[in-house]
């Protein structure tokens, strides 16, 4: 990711790999749901406040 975008240079690779840690949950609840047979709505992630990867 970093390589073919040069602003995640100065990113931690910490904070990258939460972020796809949790759009991977999210997704993975949304096809869960899917499978089950309910109303799925879009994938949820967690709100800001719950997540610190991007603390300023």
């Amino acid at each position: 990711m970093k390589a073919d975008r040069g602003e995640f240079i100065a990113l931690g690779s910490h904070a990258s790999q939460q972020a796809l840690q949790r759009l991977d949950l999210a997704f993975a609840a949304f096809f869960r749901r899917v499978k089950a047979g309910q109303t799925p709505g879009f994938p949820r992630t967690w709100t800001p406040p719950v997540c610190q990867a991007f603390s300023s």
